[in-house]
């Protein structure tokens, strides 16, 4: 039987605005999101995660590095 490999999933809490964003780019939407006042939950691959942090500035939160990002490539890449 062949054996099933997962990759292991960060649940990352984003803004609307940054969902709307990076939603395109998702690849593991398809498991689902869960939607929380105004938060979204969304799973994404630990190395998207680490480009985030890597991206992120001093005492951003990862929503707001999405948007900035967003705006600084003139909304070709989230």
């Amino acid at each position: 039987m062949p054996q099933i490999t997962t990759r292991p999933l960060y649940r990352l809490t984003l803004s609307h605005e940054a969902f709307k964003l990076i939603q395109p780019r998702l690849k593991y939407l398809s498991l689902g999101y869960l939607m929380r006042g105004d938060r979204i939950d969304v799973p994404i691959s630990m190395g998207l995660l680490d480009q985030l942090k890597t991206a992120a500035l001093p005492r951003e939160n990862l929503s707001d590095t999405i948007v900035r990002i967003h705006q600084k490539t003139g909304g070709t890449k989230p």
